[in-house]
């Protein structure tokens, strides 16, 4: 138990820093191409500057996902034959 919560937390942890430091996203580059083939293109909406609350679900959902994984998987390999 205490090493999925080790995974969980590390998951989610990296997955937060990475989402904050990882630069543009796939959103943006879009954006810039079709921007680039059509000038009177403009956008609906604009993403925020700052990784709001979308980043902090992201990492929570990695967490969660990486300690259910650890978690099941050591129950698997703790199973009695």
């Amino acid at each position: 138990m205490r090493r999925a919560i080790a995974v969980a937390a590390g998951c989610g942890l990296l997955a937060y820093v990475l989402s904050v430091f990882a630069g543009t996203g796939t959103d943006e580059q879009a954006i810039d191409t079709v921007a680039a083939l059509r000038a009177s293109y403009q956008p609906w909406y604009s993403i925020p500057a700052m990784p709001g609350p979308e980043a902090f679900w992201f990492a929570i959902q990695a967490a969660l996902g990486g300690g259910v994984l650890t978690f099941a998987l050591d129950r698997l390999r703790r199973k009695p034959s």
